[in-house]
């Protein structure tokens, strides 16, 4: 906590956009690797699953956009 007090007053409005980044970046990877390690949890049940059933894959297509002229 000192640190970011001192970063503040030696950069001001830059050091506490550079802490902000740093903090968010950390919990964005620490997000990245708890999803990274939830997919592999699900890819090995998939696994065991997989010769039992099959999966199907589906696609969601948007409605085509018409413009109205005046």
């Amino acid at each position: 906590m000192r640190e970011f007090v001192d970063i503040t007053k030696k950069y001001g409005v830059t050091g506490v956009l550079a802490c902000w980044l740093w903090i968010t970046n950390s919990r964005v990877e620490a997000l990245e690797n708890r999803l990274e390690h939830c997919y592999q949890m699900q890819m090995m049940k998939g696994n065991v699953n997989a010769s039992i059933t099959h999966n199907k894959s589906i696609a969601i297509l948007a409605d085509e956009i018409k413009i109205k002229r005046s």
